[in-house]
């Protein structure tokens, strides 16, 4: 037997070990643990649009856990399983996408053993007149300035160092940014995957700035995507320049056009004008139909409720006159009531049984970075667990159109993630994955043409083994249904006569989709809705998420739809629509220029706007414009039409912005003075007033005169007040008189 004295010593160092072993054991309280995040670029980012969230976390002890990510105003929720090393640093990457119009910002937790051991909340700084840029390590390591001027008093550009060991999580990594500037060596330094994120980007329209010289070819770019001097080259909704070495010389402060916008809070009150097609029918309402789901109609509803009376009340009653025992009333209504609930239960069980898998699909179409959009309905008949697998570089989203409050649980592995969740039985959910889907570059091409009086004509490239259906070319807010595109087939798309501003309210869809509307939209309330291959809740999820500018003037749009393409998650899942968009540049013909050929986007909202050229009391709004001639336009012949209903034009003249003497009520159209014209940009300043009437964005433009234009003179105001400041006095005396015409009285 041990003496007490020679025992002491043992359980003490026998203590010792157990609260040491108690102390490392992993995700215990006792671990120091620390946890940052950060959002964004610096912290900075825009509403709207997802954003990376950098991730580090150091422990002095073996951690095993969740890593929990949240937030308020999304529906969804993520959590993967982590573990750490006693005595290191750990950093993940995760794109975060909220809700289009809510704050931007992620709450991230450490928990183990369902305790949180640490918390953090990341939030986004959106910066107003700023515009973020990227720039990668050839110029980064040389050092490059915390911030530099944007051209034309935009206001200022936020430089960023990007590590483009980034893009492996793949473009969106990208979308807080605005710009970003390369050069030739650091795009040949990217692996195949790294350029397909990086033109996935520009696709979803992104500014690529390649610091090299004039006439350079740029590896890695496809043969239409290769700039043409120093003017811009559309690349999807975005665009390709060549900066001619600026910022090698050190010229950071003559680089930065403001960019346009990307989202809908960008677009601030613009963009309320293009989501009047929002609530046609929801995205989970589609997927439902392609899955099977389906319930019993009304009039199944009121025949199942109506038997059930039947046969509880007078056959029951029935039943005991004939037999002449009344006391099985007792028997006979609860197994009449056991009978219906067994035969509704089993009704149900087989409609969900016969349920399968569906999705919707988008997939945007470039030359090379092509992305797509998937959303997958998931379901379970029985209660338990449903996933979907995810490629390398591509992410969860949420649904933005629909209030679904979804908790996934990610798995990371060398193939992807593999993302799941738990349904109760009967339950289903829509689930959203985006990332880059480069076997479909170059599947659908689009070419197109605009002569002077606005028609626009092209032909639309079917390179898939399938049909295409219900192809829409959109310009603007025009549009045509060219019906089905074989596979393999070119077919000539012409807006003859077609081309015409849509009535208040009617988006384009609904005249190039009007078979696809449910019933009663347009009073035909009689028949049976079939969409057909058109998705209208994808549709909707789609525009839900782009800014105006995703359709520009400038541009045609082709949607084309098909129900033979896969899932791109899952090749068995093939119950479910695809719609493809591309875009390509309209090409002026001829020597005159067209409202449609010359490329316009929005390039600041009204909040976005210097103080003095803020939204007033009422309905309306502002927004600056940029718009690029063709490179062989002519300058000295072109004109800029005003629609009617503006309180406000400013003009770049050069050096500073100049009020536009203009009576707001009419409809102007005026010669362009030449110091409006910068290396081959306009921009101009409009102050919206919606309630003189509703601004038909359409008529704004630069273009050349036609024959029915009633040309005037083109003056500035001398010293204009605010427009809340403004008198009837003689604001409307011109200091300066420029671009009269012959012929034309001043």
């Amino acid at each position: 037997m041990l003496s007490l004295r020679r025992w002491k010593p043992r359980f003490a160092a026998f203590c010792l070990v157990m609260v040491a072993a108690i102390g490392g054991l992993p995700g215990s309280a006792a671990a120091e643990t620390d946890l940052a995040v950060e959002a964004g670029y610096g912290r900075f980012g825009h509403d709207g649009r997802p954003f990376p969230l950098h991730i580090e976390v150091t422990t002095d002890a073996l951690f095993v856990g969740e890593l929990r990510i949240s937030s308020r105003d999304s529906g969804l929720a993520i959590a993967r399983p982590v573990e750490i090393p006693g005595g290191t640093t750990r950093e993940f990457t995760v794109i975060w996408e909220g809700s289009p119009w809510g704050l931007d910002s992620a709450t991230v937790q450490l928990v183990a053993g369902g305790e949180v051991v640490a918390s953090a909340t990341a939030r986004l700084d959106v910066r107003q007149n700023a515009d973020l840029v990227g720039v990668f390590p050839v110029l980064a390591d040389r050092g490059i300035p915390e911030r530099a001027p944007l051209l034309f008093d935009a206001g200022e550009a936020l430089l960023f160092p990007v590590d483009p060991a980034g893009l492996a999580a793949g473009w969106a990594a990208l979308e807080p940014l605005d710009i970003v500037v390369v050069t030739a060596a650091d795009l040949r330094g990217l692996d195949g995957a790294g350029l397909d994120a990086l033109l996935g980007w520009v696709n979803r329209g992104g500014r690529l700035l390649v610091d090299e010289p004039v006439g350079s070819e740029i590896p890695g770019l496809p043969a239409v995507w290769q700039p043409d001097g120093t003017q811009p080259r559309m690349a999807g909704q975005g665009e390709i320049i060549l900066t001619n070495g600026s910022a090698a010389s050190g010229n950071w402060d003559e680089m930065f056009e403001p960019a346009p916008t990307r989202s809908r809070q960008d677009d601030e009150n613009l963009g309320e004008m293009g989501g009047l097609f929002w609530d046609v029918e929801r995205l989970s309402s589609s997927l439902g139909r392609d899955a099977g789901l389906s319930l019993p109609g009304t009039r199944w509803l009121m025949a199942i409720v109506g038997a059930y009376i039947a046969v509880a009340g007078p056959g029951v009653w029935l039943v005991l006159r004939v037999l002449r025992r009344p006391g099985l009333g007792w028997v006979l209504v609860p197994l009449a009531a056991v009978a219906f609930a067994a035969g509704i239960w089993m009704l149900g069980s087989s409609l969900r049984n016969s349920a399968k898998a569906a999705h919707g699909t988008v997939v945007e179409v470039a030359p090379r970075g092509t992305v797509a959009t998937t959303y997958s309905l998931l379901h379970s008949s029985g209660g338990g667990r449903d996933s979907i697998s995810l490629p390398p570089g591509w992410s969860t989203v949420p649904v933005w159109s629909e209030s679904l409050h979804n908790v996934l649980d990610i798995v990371d592995d060398a193939s992807g993630s593999t993302a799941s969740i738990k349904l109760d039985a009967g339950g289903f959910t829509v689930i959203g994955g985006r990332g880059g889907y480069p076997v479909f570059d170059d599947a659908l091409q689009v070419t197109a043409r605009s002569a002077d009086d606005g028609q626009v004509a092209g032909i639309v490239v079917n390179n898939l083994p399938v049909d295409l259906h219900e192809v829409a070319v959109f310009a603007d807010q025009a549009g045509m249904n060219i019906g089905t595109v074989p596979a393999g087939a070119t077919v000539e798309f012409g807006f003859r006569g077609q081309v015409a501003k849509p009535f208040e309210g009617e988006p384009g869809e609904f005249r190039v989709w009007r078979g696809a509307m449910p019933p009663g939209f347009f009073g035909d309330s009689g028949r049976e809705y079939n969409p057909g291959p058109v998705n209208l809740g994808l549709w909707r999820e789609l525009t839900a998420q782009w800014s105006l500018n995703a359709r520009q003037v400038g541009q045609v749009v082709v949607a084309g739809w098909t129900d033979e393409i896969a899932s791109p998650l899952d090749a068995e899942v093939t119950a479910g629509r695809t719609l493809l968009v591309t875009r390509g540049a309209i090409e002026p013909e001829g020597g005159s220029l067209s409202d449609l050929a010359v490329p316009r986007e929005i390039v600041r909202g009204a909040q976005n706007l210097n103080t003095d050229f803020r939204i007033f009391e009422g309905w309306g709004g502002s927004a600056m414009f940029r718009f690029v001639l063709p490179k062989d336009a002519s300058s000295g012949d072109l004109v800029l039409a005003v629609p009617r209903s503006q309180q406000r034009v400013e003009l770049w003249t050069g050096a500073d912005w100049r009020q536009v003497d203009l009576d707001g009520n009419t409809r102007a159209v005026m010669l362009l003075p030449p110091e409006s014209i910068d290396s081959g940009r306009v921009y101009v300043k409009i102050l919206f007033d919606f309630e003189r009437g509703f601004p038909a964005l359409r008529e704004l433009a630069v273009r050349s005169p036609q024959g029915d234009d009633e040309l005037s003179t083109l003056s500035y105001v001398a010293d204009a007040p605010l427009p809340s400041e403004s008198t009837p006095s003689d604001s409307g005396e011109s200091e300066q008189a420029v671009g009269t015409r012959a012929g034309v009285a001043g």
